[in-house]
C-alpha cells in the first residue's frame, strides 16, 4: 500500500515538474532538440545495424535485379577543348 502511494506521488511530482518546466521554457526549442536527438539516435541505430550485418541494409531496401552496370554501353565524354599549355603560359 505504501509503495503504491509513493509511486502515485512520484508520478504526480514528475508530471508537475514537467508542467512547471514548460511554463518557463518555450515548447518550440524543446521540440527542436527532441527532433535532432531522435535523428541522431536513428542514425546511430542504423549505423549499428549496418555494421553488425552489412548485407542487411540491402536486404532491407530490396536487392536490385542486376547489380552490375551495362558493360556494352559506351560512355560519352564531351570534349571541352581546354588548352592546358595556353592556360599555364
Amino acid at each position: 500500500m505504501l509503495e503504491r502511494y509513493l509511486l502515485i506521488m512520484l508520478a504526480l511530482i514528475f508530471a508537475g515538474s514537467i508542467g512547471a518546466f514548460f511554463l518557463f521554457v518555450a515548447i518550440l526549442p524543446v521540440v527542436g532538440v527532441a527532433a535532432v536527438l531522435t535523428g541522431l539516435i536513428a542514425m546511430f541505430g542504423l549505423g549499428f545495424f549496418a555494421g553488425r550485418a552489412p548485407d542487411a541494409i540491402s536486404d532491407l531496401f530490396g536487392k536490385p535485379e542486376s547489380g552490375l552496370a551495362d558493360q556494352d554501353e559506351a560512355i560519352a565524354i564531351a570534349d571541352r577543348g581546354v588548352d592546358a599549355v595556353g592556360l599555364a603560359g
